[in-house]
C-alpha cells in the first residue's frame, strides 16, 4: 500500500538526515528564479531524495484549502458557465455545446466575435442613415417610417445570420431573393387567410415577434459580472499577501487560466439567441416562402416590375425559385449561434457588403435622405453578382482576437506556475501548454477542413469522429486541471519537481516571506498583468459592443431611439480612439499594399470597412484603385467619413455549389471567375 506524503514531516527528516547522516539527498546544480540563492542557508532535496524521504503518493489539501478554492474560483466559474445561453429541453445538445465552449474556446470565441461583428455592422449601417442630430422619435410613432422600416430589416438580417441555410439555397439567386425579402416595399404578397398582403406589415409583425421572443437579462449578468470581478480583485489581494506558497500559486494561476470563461460567457450573452430558436426559424422560412411565392406568381411579379420601374429581364432569376431541387427544403436548417455549429458563417455579411458598395458607401451620413433610391440600390445589389457563401479575410482579426484571450489568460497562469519555485515545466505549467495547444490545433485544424473538405457529408463524418470527441477530451482535460490543483493532485514529488523539462529535478522547502524575498513576486506581478489586462481590454469591447447595437435589438421604438441619441453621443466623444486604430490599420496596410517589385503612383490606400462619422457627405467618394494582372492603377480619392468598397467583390468563394444544382450560365459562376482574375494580395484582407 502507497504511504500517504507528509511534506512538513518531509522537511524535518531532510534536514535531519542532510545534517547528521549524509548529503546524498542535497541539490547542488543550477538553481533558477531565487535570487541570491545561498547553498549554505538553503538546502534543497533531489527528487530522488524526496522519493525516498517523502514518499511517491499525494499529500492532498485539508478541506479548510480545498473550500478555500471552490468558494472563490470554483463556484464563480460555474455560475458564470450557467449563464451560457443553453437550449432546453436537449441534454445532447447541452453536451455539445459545453464541450465546444470549454473544450475549443478559441474557435468558440472567433465564431461569436464575427457574429458581433456582423451585428454591429447593422446597427453602423442604421446609425448612419440620418444625420446626426436627427433622431426619429415622434409620438406616436410612426411604424410606417423609412428609418423605422430599416431598423426592422436590418434586425432580420442580424436573426437570419445566427442560422445555418441549406447549402444548396447559397448562389446568386439566393442572395437575390434575400434582398427583396429584406429591402422592397412594393412587393405584394399573395393573399392569405391571417397574413397581409403588404411586405412592409409582414416585416414588421416578424421583427416584432423576434424582439418580444429575445432573450432578456443582459443587464443582470452584466451585475453579477462586475461582482464577479470584485471578489476576484479581493482573491488576488490575499493571493499576493501570501506570496510564494505554492498551494496559493495554484489559486492564483487556475483563475488565470480561467479567466476567458467569463469573456466567453458575457460575448455569447451579447450574441443573445431568441427564447426558442426553433419557432423563431420556422417564422423566417414562411416569411421567405411567402416572398417567393409571390415572385412566382406572375401578376404579381409583372405589377412589382412596373411599380418598381425595372426591366422584366433583371428578374430572370426568379425562374429558378420554381425549381424544387434547387429549392427543396427549409431556406435555415438549424440555430447556429455562439458558436454551435462550426464552419458557420451566415448569410448576413454578404448582403450588408453588398448594400454599402451599391449604396451606404458612396452616400455615407444621411444615405437614407433619398429612400427610394436607397431601396432600390439595396434590392438590386452590387454590380458584381456574388453568392452567400464567401470566406472574408478580415475573419482574422476575430480568431486573432480570441486567440489573443485564451492564450494570453493561459500565459499569465503559466508565468505564474513556471516561475514559482522549483522553477520549470512542470504538471500545472505543463497541463496549462496541452489545453492551449489543443485548442490552437483544433482552430487550425477546423479553418483548414473549411478549405479542404467542401462536402457536407464528409464535414458531419469529421464532427462525429474527429471534433466532438477531442472537444470532449480536452473540455475534460480542463476539469481534470481544475480538480487537481483544488484538492491537491499535484501535491507530490513529480509534479513539485518540476521534471518536464530541462530545468527542475529538485523540491524547496521554503516559505513565502523567503520567495518574497527572493524575486518571486515579479513573476507573479508579470502573470497576472497580462492576464487581468486581456480580460478587462475583452470586457470593454465587449460591453461597447452591446451599448452600441441595443438600440437595433429594443422592443420599444422610444427607448431605442434613446439609446440611438447615447450612442452617437458615446462615438463622436470617443472618435479620437477609432481615428487612432484606422491609422494603425492604415499603416499596415501600406507595408503590404503593393506586391515585391511593383511601384505604385501614390502611398493612399482604401480601408474597405465603414467607418462612422458625424458630418454628412457632400460629395460622392470615387473609386478606389483597382488591381488587374498584378499592376496597378490609382485613381485619385476625396477623403470622407464613409469609404468605398469596391473590393469586397474581391472575396474567394469557399467552393462552388454541388454541380447538380449549378446555375444556368447567365447567372454562374463568370462572377466568381471574374473576381480570380487578378492575384490577391494581403493589404486587401487588413
Amino acid at each position: 500500500m502507497q504511504m500517504a506524503t507528509n511534506f512538513t514531516q518531509c522537511k524535518k527528516d531532510f534536514l535531519y538526515y542532510a545534517n547528521h547522516i549524509s548529503s546524498n539527498y542535497t541539490w547542488n546544480g543550477t538553481v533558477r528564479g531565487i535570487e541570491n540563492y545561498d547553498a549554505s542557508v538553503t538546502k534543497l532535496i533531489t527528487l530522488e531524495g524526496c522519493r525516498a524521504l517523502c514518499h511517491s503518493g499525494n499529500q492532498y489539501y485539508t478541506w479548510e484549502d480545498a473550500s478555500g478554492t471552490i468558494s472563490t474560483w470554483v463556484l464563480p466559474i460555474i455560475g458564470l458557465l450557467l449563464q451560457l445561453p443553453f437550449e432546453s429541453n436537449a441534454f445532447f445538445q447541452t453536451l455539445y455545446a459545453l464541450a465546444r465552449w470549454m473544450g475549443s474556446p478559441i474557435a468558440s470565441l472567433a465564431y461569436i466575435f464575427w457574429n458581433i461583428k456582423v451585428t454591429g455592422k447593422c446597427a453602423l449601417i442604421l446609425d448612419m442613415a440620418t444625420a446626426f442630430d436627427d433622431i426619429p422619435e415622434s409620438i406616436p410613432v410612426d411604424e410606417f417610417s423609412q428609418f423605422a422600416q430599416m431598423r426592422d430589416s436590418l434586425f432580420i438580417l442580424s436573426v437570419m445570420n445566427q442560422y445555418s441555410f441549406n447549402q444548396y439555397r447559397r448562389g446568386e439567386e439566393a442572395e437575390k431573393l434575400l434582398r427583396v425579402a429584406l429591402f422592397s416595399d412594393s412587393l405584394q404578397l399573395e393573399a392569405t387567410e391571417d397574413e397581409t398582403r403588404s411586405l412592409i406589415k409582414r416585416r414588421q409583425k416578424l421583427a416584432k415577434m423576434m424582439r418580444e421572443g429575445r432573450r432578456k437579462g443582459i443587464v443582470p449578468v452584466f451585475i453579477s459580472l462586475a461582482w464577479f470581478l470584485f471578489s476576484e480583485i479581493i482573491s488576488l489581494q490575499a493571493a499576493f499577501g501570501h506570496l510564494g506558497d505554492e498551494a496559493t500559486a495554484e489559486n492564483l494561476a487556475l483563475g488565470l487560466l480561467l479567466a476567458f470563461i467569463p469573456v466567453l460567457t458575457l460575448s455569447s450573452i451579447v450574441d443573445r439567441n431568441p427564447v426558442s430558436s426553433d419557432a423563431i426559424r420556422l417564422k423566417l422560412n414562411r416569411f421567405l416562402d411567402a416572398v417567393r411565392g409571390a415572385l412566382l406568381i406572375p401578376e404579381l411579379r409583372n405589377t412589382y416590375i412596373r411599380d418598381t420601374n425595372r426591366r422584366s429581364d433583371e428578374f430572370e432569376w426568379t425562374m429558378l425559385l420554381d425549381n424544387e431541387d434547387y429549392f427543396k427544403k427549409d431556406f435555415f436548417t438549424k440555430f447556429a449561434g455562439q458558436a454551435r455549429i462550426r464552419w458557420h458563417y451566415g448569410v448576413a455579411h454578404p448582403i450588408l457588403a453588398g448594400i454599402e458598395d451599391a449604396h451606404v458607401a458612396e452616400h455615407g451620413r444621411n444615405w437614407l435622405e433619398n429612400a427610394e433610391e436607397a431601396r432600390t440600390s439595396f434590392v438590386r445589389g452590387p454590380k458584381e453578382a456574388s453568392d452567400l457563401f464567401w470566406f472574408d479575410f478580415r475573419e482574422f482579426w476575430q480568431i486573432l482576437g480570441a486567440a489573443l484571450i485564451v492564450v494570453g489568460s493561459a500565459g499569465g497562469a503559466f508565468i505564474i506556475s513556471y516561475w514559482t519555485p522549483t522553477v520549470g515545466l512542470g504538471c500545472r505549467s505543463g497541463g496549462y501548454i496541452i489545453f492551449v495547444v489543443n485548442a490552437m490545433g483544433l482552430l487550425i485544424f477546423e479553418m483548414i477542413s473549411w478549405w479542404c473538405v467542401p462536402s457536407m457529408v464528409n464535414r458531419q463524418r469529421l464532427e462525429v469522429f474527429f471534433f466532438r470527441p477531442a472537444e470532449l477530451i480536452n473540455a475534460a482535460w480542463l476539469t481534470y486541471i481544475v480538480a487537481a490543483q483544488t484538492f491537491g493532485s499535484y501535491n507530490n514529488c513529480e509534479c513539485k519537481a518540476s521534471t518536464w523539462g530541462s530545468r527542475g529535478g529538485y523540491l524547496d522547502f521554503e516559505n513565502y516571506s523567503y520567495y518574497r524575498q527572493h524575486g518571486a513576486q515579479y513573476y507573479w506581478g508579470a502573470g497576472t498583468g497580462i492576464s487581468a489586462f486581456i480580460m478587462l481590454v475583452s470586457f470593454a469591447f465587449i460591453v461597447y459592443s452591446w451599448v452600441t447595437q441595443s438600440f437595433l435589438t429594443a422592443e420599444d421604438y422610444q427607448k431605442a431611439m434613446h439609446g440611438l441619441r447615447r450612442t452617437r453621443q458615446f462615438k463622436n466623444w470617443t472618435s479620437y480612439i477609432r481615428q487612432a486604430s484606422d491609422g494603425i490599420i492604415r499603416f499596415t496596410k501600406s507595408i503590404f499594399s503593393t506586391p515585391s517589385g511593383h511601384t505604385r503612383k501614390s502611398r493612399h490606400r482604401v480601408r474597405r470597412s465603414v467607418i462612422w462619422t458625424r458630418k454628412a457627405n457632400r460629395s460622392r467618394v470615387r473609386k478606389a484603385p483597382v488591381f488587374r494582372h498584378g499592376l496597378s492603377k490609382d485613381t485619385d480619392e476625396e477623403e470622407v467619413g464613409m469609404y468605398d468598397e469596391p473590393s469586397d467583390r474581391q472575396l474567394l468563394p469557399l467552393n462552388s455549389p454541388p454541380e447538380s444544382h449549378s446555375r444556368s450560365p447567365s447567372v454562374g459562376a463568370g462572377s466568381i471567375v471574374s473576381n480570380m482574375q487578378r492575384p490577391m494580395e494581403l493589404h486587401d484582407y487588413v
